[in-house]
């Protein structure tokens, strides 16, 4: 039987690492690398807060420049099949710009973003669907004293 990938165990679809730094709202550890969240959708929270920084903070607003910040080659990640993979979903190119305030557009993308770090099987077995995205969208769009 296939091991439960860490996304799906640490309720962090999206597997953002770990850094003592944030402080997230639904943040209830680490397992050493990567966030634990109380719940699917507050791992999604954080990725929105985190792709709208990248827009508003870091300019990285394509979807190569989201990829590579997200996923970097120097991570062990093959970069480049992430982005084939999610163009190919979302039916976009590489060089397309993201509106991160876009609900439907982040809910879209960090869905199949998922299904990269975590693979859609597995997403299905722990009962991760969009309505954990779109949860996470609407959590991430609220004013939180703690980040």
């Amino acid at each position: 039987m296939a091991k439960t990938p860490r996304g799906i165990r640490n309720n962090n679809p999206l597997n953002i690492r770990y850094n003592p730094r944030n402080n997230w709202v639904g943040q209830t550890g680490n397992d050493g690398q990567f966030c634990k969240f109380e719940s699917p959708k507050y791992g999604v929270r954080a990725a929105v807060r985190i792709l709208q920084k990248y827009a508003g903070n870091d300019g990285k607003t394509t979807l190569s420049e989201i990829i590579n910040k997200w996923a970097p080659r120097t991570d062990g990640n093959d970069t480049e099949k992430y982005i084939a993979t999610i163009c190919k979903d979302m039916t976009i190119r590489a060089t397309d710009t993201i509106d991160v305030h876009d609900r439907g557009t982040v809910v879209r993308l960090l869905f199949y973003m998922a299904r990269v770090e975590c693979t859609q099987k597995a997403l299905d077995a722990a009962h991760i669907g969009v309505w954990d995205f779109i949860d996470g969208w609407d959590l991430a769009n609220y004013k939180y004293e703690k980040d």
